[in-house]
Parts: C-alpha cells; sequence; structure tokens
C-alpha cells in the first residue's frame, strides 16, 4: 500500500444545510464527521489510502500550505470566510497563519504555534528572504514576517512589496505564490511577476493567466492554472504563460476530461440543472480549485507528472494524465471509462480547496 497523506481536517465545522436541485423545497441538515466517519465516506484507487496529520482544532479553515526546509508545515487558515449566509465579520482581522513540526518523526504534526495573526483573509504564502512573505485579501502589498528568536511565532514585519489597494470581489482576487524555476513568483489573476534579486523585489509585467485559485508548476518550471468561474478546469497549459495564450480547439482527446463522476449528491453547482444527471450528481466541472503537479517519488510511477485538483462540489480529486500529441498538449481522465475519481466522497463537507507535493 502506497500512503497519500493529506491535510485531513473536516473545514467546515458544526451543521451546513445544502438545497438538492431534485427538490428545491427540500433542506437536508449535514452533520459534521469525525476523521473515523469521513474516511469511511471515501473512495480511492487501489494502492492508496488517506492518513490524517493534522486535524481541528489545531487547524481550522486551511486554505493553503507552504513547507519549509526543514519539513515545518505553514498553514493559511482563513477564519472568517463565510461564517454564515450574510458573510458577517468576514473582513475582521481574525485569520492567521499557523505553524506545525512533526518532532519525533511519526510523519503527524504535533508541535503547533501561531506564526503571524490579526489578519484579513490571507490569500498569498511563500517562504523566502529568511522569513515568510504573506498577501491579504484587498490589497497588493506584502509583508515580510520573520521568527527571530525561533519561537515558532514572527516577530518582525517589514512591507517587502507595496502594490497598493485591490478591491472587488473577494473570490476573484490574486491567490499565490508559486516560486518557478525561473526564480519569479507568479499567482493567479495578476499580469505581473514578481522576483527577489540582489536585495530588492522585481516587477515585470505579463499577460494574464485566467487562474483563480490555486497554482502549482511542472518538472520544467511551466506554471498551470485552472479556471472555476467559467467552469472551464486547466487553462493556458499548451505553453509557460510568459510566452502568452494558446487557445487549442476543443479536440476529441479531450472531450471527456470536463465530465466528472462524483459519489455525492448535492449538486450546489452555478450552472443549474444543466451540470445535473437524473441520479442529481454533478456532470461537469463547477468549481475546480487547488491543483498540483505531482513530482515526488514516494508515489507509483504512473502518478508522477500527473496534474491533480479538486472539484469541491463534487466532492472528489480529479487526475490527469499529461502527454503531448503532434505538438499539443493532451489531458487525459484514466479512470473515465470505469465512470471513477482519483479520490472522492460522499461527505457533503469534504471540499478540498488545495494540494501541495510535501517534502516526504
Amino acid at each position: 500500500m502506497k500512503k497519500l497523506k493529506t491535510l485531513a481536517s473536516t473545514l467546515m465545522l458544526g451543521l451546513s444545510f445544502c438545497v438538492t436541485a431534485e427538490n428545491k423545497s427540500t433542506v437536508r441538515q449535514v452533520k459534521a464527521l469525525s476523521p473515523t466517519e469521513f474516511l469511511k465516506t471515501v473512495e480511492l484507487q487501489d494502492g492508496y489510502y488517506l492518513e490524517p496529520v493534522l486535524l481541528e482544532p489545531q487547524v481550522l479553515e486551511p486554505v493553503d500550505i507552504a513547507f519549509d526546509g526543514d519539513g515545518k508545515m505553514y498553514v493559511l487558515e482563513m477564519r472568517t470566510y463565510m461564517q454564515d449566509a450574510d458573510y458577517s465579520g468576514e473582513m475582521d482581522p481574525k485569520s492567521v497563519v499557523s505553524l506545525h513540526e512533526d518532532t519525533n518523526g511519526d510523519g503527524k504534526y504535533d508541535k503547533h504555534s501561531v506564526f503571524a495573526k490579526d489578519l484579513v483573509l490571507p490569500r498569498k504564502l511563500v517562504l523566502l528572504d529568511g522569513g515568510v512573505v504573506i498577501g491579504e485579501t484587498n490589497t497588493h502589498d506584502l509583508y515580510l514576517y520573520k521568527d527571530t528568536d525561533g519561537d515558532g511565532v514572527s516577530d518582525t514585519k517589514t512591507l517587502w512589496f507595496e502594490g497598493g489597494d485591490r478591491g472587488g470581489n473577494m473570490e476573484h482576487q490574486p491567490h499565490g505564490f508559486v516560486w518557478g524555476l525561473d526564480n519569479w513568483l507568479y499567482s493567479t489573476y495578476n499580469n505581473y511577476r514578481l522576483r527577489y534579486t540582489r536585495g530588492k523585489v522585481e516587477k515585470e509585467n505579463m499577460g494574464g493567466n485566467q487562474g483563480q485559485w490555486g497554482i502549482t508548476q511542472d518538472d520544467f518550471g511551466k506554471v498551470w492554472y485552472v479556471n472555476a468561474g467559467g467552469e472551464r478546469g486547466p487553462v493556458h497549459y499548451q505553453a509557460h504563460v510568459e510566452y502568452g495564450h494558446f487557445l487549442q480547439p476543443e479536440s476529441a482527446f479531450d472531450k471527456d476530461t470536463k465530465v466528472v463522476w462524483p459519489i455525492d449528491n448535492i449538486p450546489d453547482v452555478q450552472g443549474g440543472l444543466r451540470r445535473v444527471r437524473e441520479d442529481n450528481t454533478l456532470n461537469h466541472y463547477t468549481a475546480t480549485c487547488g491543483q498540483v503537479i505531482f513530482r515526488g517519488d514516494r508515489l507509483p510511477e504512473n502518478i508522477r507528472g500527473d496534474l491533480l485538483f479538486s472539484e469541491p462540489v463534487g466532492r472528489l480529486i480529479r487526475q490527469l494524465d499529461i502527454t503531448e500529441e503532434d505538438g499539443l498538449v493532451k489531458l487525459t481522465h484514466p479512470y473515465h471509462e470505469k465512470k471513477q475519481e482519483f479520490i472522492r466522497s460522499s461527505d457533503p463537507n469534504f471540499r478540498v480547496v488545495n494540494a501541495k507535493t510535501a517534502p516526504d
């Protein structure tokens, strides 16, 4: 058995309520499951299993993670996002970046601290320049936080990049970063990239990327984006975004990649009833996010270099094989004929938003 470690949090506390597409007047009460109960709802491909390594209450509402050179994990926690239908207190500075460490080598995090606090919905995180660069909602400004005494809590905060205000829908604001092999920092939405060199931050304009939430790179340094709002999934993957956009026509080899096979039947879709099968399951991408190219060597060889991302409305993780055909990048879903997914759950609260290849 190969071990697939995951940041295993139920992600949603208490009770949530979902309206089914089959009967809009029906309100289903959904109870948050314990980790043990949740794992019973999960289907994975043969040879894999899930193992919790960090749980509530040590982490609350995680949306992104980053690892340092010692394997410590920093977690962005959006603690005020959509706490109720009226988004009460959403912009209150109550979010944090937490820090977690495995001190005994058993693969589970046992030492915890709040590295940075009083944040407004943090959405960018990268480790460099001897600290942690953090970006928050409604601003392009980036701050460098450092822990100078080694207690796991930052004690200095300095402006690292002055980008100015950023308004608009918070769900359509930049997310990132990925530190590219070319030494540039890429994020979603922004039509520029950043580089820290010779003691200063450089900014270089480039084309937009149409990515929304999630960002990753492959072994060749190509940055990969996915688009949720347009129900498109992966976008602009033919070439590195620095070289512009090449949108090949929809072709036969990728016609099935947008068809999804969930085992839950609460499709709270933005695409309406055309996105629902007769059994009330989601039939197409509607909220893709949190992509990662698996670049490790501790899982089966046939997953190395593949693209994985979440479809949270379908409560599933999609895996796509990446190959080239006649000079074009080809994406194929290896489990389409079996009507399966890499990971899927019947738990309505399984709504994964991000993924990373860990140091182990």
